[in-house]
């Protein structure tokens, strides 16, 4: 807790005062990324299947896991013990979400090799989160990577995946 207090710029007391654990911070932030997954997810079932919704979900999902929720997967990874313990909770995972982001973005009778290109794409902005570490990677380096990891994987399936345009802009 004392060293999650110095990255913030927080006492240790005015940590505790919110959470009182490891698992509590996790559990939060965790909870935090599972709520923008969902969003993401009935945004794009909301739509009618096209290669551009799954495009789109792909890169929403990166936009995600390798963008936003980055300093959580950070976190994640450099805390195995306290991660496994605040996802063992019996809630509704993130395993379901990527089940459902799967069947979103390919027919149904999809072939297994095509799943599962989906699915390591879906991982990509995992993969490349551990994958930077020990590297001078920055931020926008591993986002840039897992798109790229993304888009290869996908190739012929849909188009290579794109960050959502958060500005409204065109």
């Amino acid at each position: 807790m004392r060293e999650i207090a110095e990255q913030l710029g927080i006492t240790k007391a005015a940590l505790y005062y919110h959470f009182e654990s490891k698992d509590a911070i996790v559990t939060s932030l965790f909870d935090g990324l599972l709520r923008a997954l969902d969003e993401l997810l009935d945004a794009a079932a909301g739509q009618p299947p096209s290669a551009q919704r799954s495009s789109d979900l792909l890169g929403g999902w990166l936009a995600l896991t390798a963008g936003q929720a980055l300093p959580v997967i950070r976190f994640a990874a450099a805390n195995q013990t306290v991660l496994r313990t605040a996802l063992s909770t019996g809630r509704e995972g993130a395993t379901q979400r990527f089940e459902r982001a799967t069947q979103l973005m390919l027919r149904p009778d999809a072939s297994l090799s095509d799943r599962l290109r989906v699915r390591t794409a879906l991982l990509a902005g995992h993969v490349t989160v551990l994958a930077a570490r020990g590297t001078d990677a920055e931020d926008a380096d591993i986002l840039t990577s897992a798109l790229s990891a993304a888009a290869s994987l996908t190739a012929g399936l849909f188009p290579a995946p794109m960050l959502p345009d958060v500005t409204g802009h065109t």
